[in-house]
């Protein structure tokens, strides 16, 4: 049947091509996250070069969030092996690899949980976390002066003077949380969300290659919260940086879908 001349045929968008779509974002992304991970730095401690500081973990974690947690592992994975090919620091392992792409795979999975659950909920969550970290680490720095002789303490300082981290450290990051929690929830609703989704599997990734470093970069000797604490400190603070841009990131991606709706 012939159509009138003022009629308009809507295209509708296939599977196939919103796979594209979801493919050719994720790709994107990827290729900032490689520009920005080849920008990071490493610093070391106890003479091995466990932290590494970068700023590409929102690019990489975004997929993970809009498209799944199949994505989120792909890109994750991409990222430490051309990261590694690109700009190689040190010898390739590739159990960091596995680590990261399950860091993705489980921020997919976390923020699909996180969909269905009130910020409220989410919120009162994260500021009991951060309250008991300042908590802990005000509590350590009060016995590491009022009773130095006790057991717990002599524990304590045989991490030597990764100790700070333990104590003034960790107030610092329960204080920097409870008030980056207050701004972010005046940002966006949806900033509480992200900080949980991609906060946790971020410290538990960092957790893993703290054991994955001590045991390949012969640092077995060394205790590892003497390893940890600063790499988990490092953790902590970025995944604020990180949960700020994936907040932006996501508000971009909803007004070009908004657009590309429009359009069709």
């Amino acid at each position: 049947m012939l159509k009138a001349p003022d009629e308009r045929v809507v295209p509708r968008v296939t599977k196939s091509a919103f796979d594209i779509r979801r493919m050719t974002v994720s790709a994107l992304l990827l290729a900032a996250a490689l520009i920005l991970r080849a920008a990071s730095f490493t610093l070391p401690v106890a003479g091995a070069p466990v932290i590494r500081v970068s700023f590409s973990g929102p690019f990489a974690q975004f997929p993970a969030v809009a498209f799944g947690p199949v994505f989120g592992g792909v890109v994750f994975g991409l990222l430490d092996v051309i990261s590694f090919v690109w700009h190689p620091t040190g010898g390739y392992i590739p159990w960091i690899t596995v680590n990261m792409a399950l860091q993705g795979v489980l921020t997919g999975l976390l923020w699909k949980k996180m969909e269905k659950l009130r910020e409220t909920a989410v919120s009162g969550a994260l500021f009991c976390v951060f309250g008991a970290a300042a908590l802990y680490g005000g509590v350590n720095l009060v016995l590491t002066r009022a009773l130095p002789g006790c057991a717990y303490i002599g524990w304590l300082s045989g991490i030597g003077a990764k100790t700070l981290f333990a104590t003034a450290g960790l107030m610092i990051v329960g204080v920097v949380g409870i008030v980056t929690l207050l701004i972010g929830r005046r940002m966006s609703p949806l900033f509480n969300k992200l900080l949980f989704s991609a906060g946790i599997p971020s410290l538990l990734a960092s957790t893993v290659n703290t054991y994955i470093l001590r045991a390949y970069m012969l640092t077995s000797d060394k205790p590892f919260l003497l390893l940890w604490l600063p790499k988990i400190a490092e953790a902590s603070a970025i995944m604020f940086y990180n949960a700020y841009v994936l907040v932006i990131l996501v508000k971009i991606y909803e007004i070009a879908r908004t657009k590309v709706k429009a359009l069709n």
